[in-house]
């Protein structure tokens, strides 16, 4: 978990969404202590992040979707 969170980091970013850069860097550090809490927390951030990002997709008309 904590190398994938740590590839969402970077990804994240270079694509655009900045949002995931910041979760991954919880998600990373709290993989690491092992807090599970923490983890479980930052995956359900990261999990709503990605539907609201689906969700504004969902709404672009389709000649914004091939811009």
């Amino acid at each position: 978990l904590e190398k994938l969170a740590h590839w969402l980091k970077g990804s994240g970013g270079n694509v655009g969404f900045e949002g995931f850069t910041q979760l991954a860097t919880s998600l990373e550090a709290n993989a690491m202590v092992k807090n599970r809490d923490r983890v479980v927390e930052d995956f359900e951030a990261i999990l709503n992040y990605s539907v609201r990002i689906k969700q504004g997709w969902e709404m672009l008309e389709p000649l914004e979707k091939s811009a």
